[in-house]
């Protein structure tokens, strides 16, 4: 990805690892488990599009961050 779509008017992300939800989902199916709960897996952060990809390209080592404006669509 070299270059990142920028899209302006865009709210936070809630960002859930899928082992997070796997684990948590393995727990209450096990024998003898609570049998209705309902629960919120996202984190107390709730990053940008923008501030996701940096990440993602950081630990990826592509630390690039030239942009392209766009508008988002409704």
């Amino acid at each position: 990805m070299p270059d990142l779509l920028a899209v302006e008017g865009t709210g936070p992300l809630d960002i859930v690892a899928l082992d997070d939800v796997a684990s948590t989902v393995a727990f209450f199916l096990r024998p003898g488990g609570v049998g209705w709960v309902v629960l919120d897996l996202v984190g107390p952060e709730h990053p940008s599009f923008v501030d996701v990809i940096r990440a993602y390209r950081a630990w990826l080592g592509r630390l690039s961050d030239s942009r392209l404006p766009a508008s988002a669509s409704r």
